[in-house]
C-alpha cells in the first residue's frame, strides 16, 4: 500500500522529503511536502484546528456584533431583533468552535460566561437544525463562514 502511494510521487520529491530533519530524521508522510497536509494536520489525523478567538472574531465581524455583547447578560429580550441577532451570533460561534477546535464543551461555555456545557449542546443542535431548514438569519451566515473560516 505504501509503495503504491510513493509510486505516484515524483522520485525527486520522495528522496528529498521522506525524512524530516527537524524531528531527528523521523519518517513522515510525503504528502506533507506536496502542500496537501501540514505536519500539524498529519498529527491531528488530517483535521485543521484553529484558534478560538479567530473563529469568534470572524463570526462577530459577520454579524457586526462585538464580542463583549455575547458574554454579558442580555438586557434585551430574545423577542427583539437585536436579541435574535445576538443569539444567532453566539450560537454560530459555538457551532464553529465545536467544529473547528479541540475545546471541550465546558471550555466553550466558559468563553461566553455560561456555566453549563448543555448550553453549548443546545446551541450546536439549534444551529444544525436551522441550517437544515435554511433559516433566514443563520443559514446565510453558515454558508459564508464555512468558506471563510
Amino acid at each position: 500500500m505504501r509503495s503504491e502511494r510513493l509510486n505516484r510521487i515524483p522520485e525527486v520529491v520522495v528522496k528529498e522529503c521522506l525524512h524530516y530533519p527537524e524531528k531527528g530524521n523521523t519518517l513522515v508522510s510525503p504528502w506533507i511536502y506536496l502542500g496537501t497536509l501540514s505536519h500539524e494536520e498529519v498529527k491531528n489525523g488530517g483535521r485543521r484546528y484553529q484558534k478560538p478567538m479567530d473563529i469568534i472574531n470572524a463570526v462577530c465581524e459577520y454579524f457586526k456584533i462585538p464580542y463583549s455583547e455575547l458574554i454579558k447578560k442580555s438586557d434585551t429580550g430574545y423577542r427583539s431583533y437585536r436579541g435574535k441577532m445576538i443569539y444567532a451570533c453566539r450560537s454560530t460561534c459555538v457551532y464553529f468552535l465545536s467544529l473547528r477546535t479541540q475545546l471541550t464543551l465546558k471550555e466553550i461555555a466558559a468563553l461566553f460566561n455560561k456555566k453549563e456545557h448543555t448550553t453549548v449542546l443546545y446551541n450546536r443542535r439549534d444551529v444544525m437544525g436551522k441550517v437544515r431548514v435554511k433559516d433566514d438569519i443563520i443559514y446565510p451566515a453558515y454558508k459564508y463562514l464555512i468558506e471563510h473560516i
